[in-house]
């Protein structure tokens, strides 16, 4: 009974909770080379302490679409993997939110509320039916790049699917590949959306949550206008202010490039560092530039409801996959604010890297068909990595773990460490 208990209120705090992410893309190409490299966040209240799960070849699949009463089994759509992949599972439940496979194709899902709303089911298409929360497994393990994906995209009914606590949970999914090319595909008004890197003059190498994605785009382009990356002083309040880039063209500071955690703030943020900082002509430079913006949108704890769990960033032409944990997940809000873990590790945190090829897993990740619950998953905890994020704890030892206890700024209090 006291573990029902537990578990209830686990899962109403996920029905609850806020989810926020970014993604940030650079490419770069020279006469010898050429290749992408990408970061994205997790910012989220809890960590589920899940670690890069490995799907192989030759494992069989099959969809666990649940939000069509009595759909016949020849309509779900069941694979078979070609490449291998890593991923991230999102929940115990093992919806892959971000991944690369061997191929170079990179795959993550992002939140995006109050604009999502999936197809309806239609009997009379010839498509294979796919649950949403599969599709990001169904593409690293069956395709090759962008291009493929989206080609597949076209073969299938992508419908809602329930997941757990969460309900039919409201996501979008960027691709990139190793060749730079990149895409967005939401669900908005009960269709399939695709945004194309390169097509109607986007340059789609940033994606955080709401609004939909032409909003951003608009957003930032009338904003965009009044930028100036130039280190001039500024007059604000009356007062002068030495030199600053994107600090507004006028006193009141209104045009000013905005530093909050709002989607469009991140968005706009993450845009105009790519767009006027130095183009990568190499792996090093591309890194370089990709770091530097994705710490930019990181939500800190205390500032955010949603702070950042984790940091993934992916050299997609060598097919290594980087991970780091900055925080390990709220434990309790109370009458002394929010209590969190934060990762024992006795000094900075560190990316540790993953190289698809190498990996070698204990189990395997698979999709059963589960016409009740969810996918049964097996997931692989690499030994290593657990004794970072965990202080030298061992899988299924007691959590180890330092803790910051943080007031929220409501209080007008200083926090506490």
């Amino acid at each position: 009974m006291k573990k029902l208990l537990i578990v209830s209120l686990f899962l109403s705090i996920l029905a609850n909770s806020v989810l926020s992410c970014s993604f940030v893309k650079a490419s770069y190409k020279s006469v010898l080379n050429s290749g992408c490299v990408i970061a994205r966040t997790m910012d989220y209240e809890l960590n589920f302490k899940l670690m890069p799960a490995c799907g192989k070849k030759g494992i069989s699949n099959i969809s666990s679409v649940n939000s069509v009463p009595n759909l016949s089994e020849d309509k779900i759509m069941t694979w078979t993997n070609s490449y291998k992949f890593i991923g991230i599972p999102f929940s115990p439940m093992g919806d892959i939110v971000d991944g690369i496979n061997e191929e170079g194709l990179y795959c993550g899902q992002l939140y995006l509320p109050n604009c999502t709303k999936f197809p309806e089911y239609d009997p009379t298409s010839p498509n294979k039916v796919i649950s949403y929360v599969n599709l990001s497994a169904y593409f690293l393990g069956t395709c090759d790049s962008v291009e493929s994906a989206i080609k597949k995209l076209s073969e299938l009914q992508v419908l809602g699917s329930t997941v757990s606590a969460f309900g039919v949970f409201p996501l979008h999914l960027v691709l990139a590949d190793k060749t730079g090319d990149s895409a967005l595909i939401e669900y908005v008004d009960g269709k399939i959306q695709v945004y194309r890197n390169g097509v109607d003059k986007i340059d789609l190498n940033v994606v955080t949550n709401s609004p939909a994605y032409p909003w951003h785009l608009n957003d930032y382009n009338d904003k965009s206008i009044n930028f100036t990356p130039e280190n001039t002083d500024v007059k604000w309040d009356g007062l002068y202010m030495n030199g600053s880039g994107f600090a507004g063209s006028d006193d009141n500071n209104t045009n000013c490039l905005a530093g909050d955690w709002t989607p469009p703030s991140r968005f706009n943020r993450a845009t105009a560092i790519l767009n006027y900082g130095p183009t990568p002509k190499d792996l090093s430079q591309a890194f370089c530039v990709v770091e530097q913006t994705i710490n930019s949108v990181t939500a800190p704890l205390g500032l955010n409801s949603a702070p950042t769990n984790w940091i993934s960033m992916a050299n997609l032409k060598d097919g290594i996959y980087y991970f780091k944990a900055l925080q390990l997940g709220i434990v309790s809000i109370g009458k002394f604010g929010i209590q969190a873990r934060v990762p024992n590790t006795k000094g900075p945190s560190t990316y540790k890297a993953f190289s698809v090829q190498d990996y070698k897993p204990k189990s395997t990740l698979r999709f059963f068909n589960t016409k009740i619950t969810r996918p049964i998953i097996k997931y692989d905890y690499e030994k290593q990595y657990i004794k970072m994020q965990e202080g030298g704890a061992k899988p299924g030892s007691k959590y180890k773990a330092n803790f910051v206890s943080i007031l929220h700024a409501s209080d007008k209090k200083r926090t506490k460490l």
